[in-house]
C-alpha cells in the first residue's frame, strides 16, 4: 500500500435522492492508496505464521482454536460496534446503508462499501481499535495468557491496514473529505 502523489483529478460519484434521481458530485482527489498483492501476501503470511507457531509452542490445537474464534470473533464486534458507533447520531444513521462486507486483501471485513466522511471512517477506526485492546487485556484475567496474546495479536492484524489508511491520509485531509474505499485502491476526496 504505497501512497501515491496526489494527482488532480475529479471524480464523479452518485447519490441517489428520495425521487430516485441520480445527483452527481464532482470531487478533487486528494490521496490515493493502491493495494500491492506483495504486501497482501506478507499480511497475510503473519496471520498465517501466528496460527501455525503459537499452538506449537503453547499446547497444540486448543490455542489454534482461540485463533480461528478470534478471527470471527473479532468481525462480529465489528460489525456491532461499527452499526452501534454510526447509530449515535441522528445524521450518521444514512451512513451506515454505505457499509458492507469487504473480502479483498488487505480490506476484509465490515468497512466502507460507498463514500464516506473521512472523519467519520477514521473516528470509527480508533474506536474499534481502542475497545478491542481494552477486550483483549481483559481477556487476560479468564484465559490462558497465549490466548489472549493470540486474540490481541488477530485483533491488531485487522486493524493494522484500516489504522495505516486512517495515519495515510490523515495528512491530506481536508474539512468535508470523504474516503472511498473499492477492493483495489483507497481515495480521499474533497469537493
Amino acid at each position: 500500500m504505497k501512497p501515491e502523489d496526489p494527482e488532480v483529478t475529479v471524480v464523479a460519484m452518485q447519490a441517489e435522492t428520495p425521487a430516485n434521481e441520480k445527483v452527481i458530485y464532482q470531487y478533487k482527489l486528494l490521496k490515493r492508496i493502491r493495494r500491492h498483492p506483495l504486501i497482501s501476501l506478507v499480511y497475510l503470511g503473519f496471520l498465517t505464521l501466528w496460527l501455525s507457531v503459537v499452538p506449537i509452542l503453547h499446547g497444540g490445537a486448543y490455542h489454534l482454536l482461540w485463533g480461528i474464534g478470534a478471527l470471527v470473533g473479532w468481525q462480529a464486534a465489528y460489525y456491532v460496534l461499527t452499526t452501534a458507533l454510526l447509530g449515535r447520531e441522528r445524521e450518521e444513521l444514512r451512513y451506515s446503508q454505505r457499509y458492507g462486507w469487504l473480502l479483498a486483501s488487505p480490506w476484509f471485513g465490515y468497512l466502507p462499501t460507498s463514500s464516506v466522511p473521512f472523519r467519520q471512517y477514521r473516528s470509527i477506526q480508533l474506536h474499534l481499535t481502542a475497545i478491542g485492546v481494552l477486550a483483549s487485556a481483559g481477556l487476560a484475567v479468564w484465559v490462558p495468557p497465549a490466548a489472549a496474546l493470540t486474540a490481541g495479536f488477530i485483533h491488531l492484524w485487522w486493524m493494522a491496514p484500516r489504522l495505516y489508511l486512517a495515519m495515510a491520509m490523515k495528512r491530506s485531509a481536508q474539512s468535508g473529505s470523504i474516503l472511498a474505499m473499492t477492493p483495489a485502491d483507497v481515495g480521499l476526496y474533497s469537493s
